[in-house]
This record gives structure tokens, sequence and C-alpha cells, in this order.
């Protein structure tokens, strides 16, 4: 999960979303514009920028705001806002590159139709496809969080695990390598491997991500 902290003075996001409720227009603006830090997350998401575009990512998260206003029943605590608008362009992001992914399947000519003669330059969405699910849009939107949330549990650990575990799985190296730089034995990397691991999983299941 994101958290998130405003350097500006402390948004009044209730306020804003009760004022566009009854038609304010400008305090709906102002509500998206406050959110602009949140939807420029999914700009750093290379899949998404490429797939979308920084224009139309700003567009779909401006409307999933807007649809949230327009929906929002009260009950939500003012310094969770930012945490739950996170969530809401999200998922609006994640159902929208399933759309278009959907569209252009559906504009993938038949393999097995003009086989005689046919070229490449005949079905050129095909190469807009991804490979393999895994690196579908919205995978990678959910492995980047992923990776997000594995590299601040990491933070939270002594430097000597984090140094194991950069040098481990990061740098790629083996065991036996990473105890002769350190002059530790292999029993002892082993054991700080796991417990480092361990103590990561623990922060990451208090954090709701596994």
């Amino acid at each position: 999960m994101e958290h998130f902290i405003f350097d500006r003075e402390r948004i009044p996001w209730e306020k804003l979303l009760r004022d566009a409720q009854a038609g304010d227009k400008s305090a709906m603006e102002r509500f998206c514009s406050c959110a602009e830090p949140i939807i420029q997350i999914f700009f750093r998401i290379h899949v998404l920028e490429r797939r979308l575009g920084r224009d139309e990512i700003r567009g779909i998260a401006w409307l999933a705001l807007m649809k949230f206003i327009a929906g929002y029943k009260g009950g939500v605590v003012e310094e969770t806002f930012p945490n739950l608008l996170y969530k809401v362009i999200r998922c609006a992001l994640i159902s929208e590159t399933r759309k278009e992914r959907e569209r252009f399947e559906k504009e993938v000519p038949d393999s097995t139709a003009g086989s005689e003669g046919g070229t490449e330059e005949e079905a050129p969405y095909g190469r807009l496809l991804p490979a393999s699910r895994d690196t579908e849009p919205e995978q990678a939107l959910l492995l980047a969080e992923l990776k997000k949330e594995v590299r601040a549990a990491l933070d939270q650990t002594s430097p000597r695990e984090r140094a194991c575990i950069r040098a481990l799985y990061y740098d790629g190296k083996k065991m036996r390598q990473y105890a002769r730089e350190t002059g530790c034995t292999h029993q002892f990397i082993s054991k700080t491997k796991k417990n480092t691991l361990r103590r990561m999983r623990g922060l990451l299941k208090e954090r709701n991500v596994v």
C-alpha cells in the first residue's frame, strides 16, 4: 500500500468532495488536481506509460475520481483519502488496459486466413500484444507494486541483512562467493538469508501484501 506525504498544507478532501457533489465545478477540479502526485506515480510504470501515455493515464484517473465523487457516501477518515484514491485510480487503469487488450485481440486477423502470400504488414496488431500473460500491463502494474513493497520491507532490515539480500538476490552472487568476500562461513550467510527473508515476510504480512 502506498503512503503519501503532501508537502503542501493539509488538503480538505472531504470538504472538496462534498462541495463537488453539491455542483461546485471548481471544487471538483481542485479535488482532482490535488490528486496529481498520486496520478504521477503511475507515470513511472513504464508499460503503462508506453501503452497509454501520460495524457491518457491522467484522463482515466480524472474520470475515475469524478465517478468516485459522484458515488461517495462518506465514512472515510481524512488521512486515508490519498491511499483510497490510489486504489481507485489503480483499479481504473487495470480495467482500461484489459479493455484495450480485448480490443486488440478482436482486431488481430485469424492466423489461418490469408496465409498464402500474407505478410506481417497485414497483421500489425499482433506485434502490439504481449508475448505472454506475464507481460500484460495489469500484471506489470501489480508486479511493480509488489517490488515496491519488497523494497520497503528490505529497508526495514539491518545494514548487514540488507547487504546480504542485495548481494544474493539483486547482484546474483552465490552464497559461497558472498561468504568468501565477507569473511563469513557459508552457514552464517545461509542463516542470515533465512532469518532476513522470514522477517521481511512478516513485514509484508503486516501490510497485507502476502
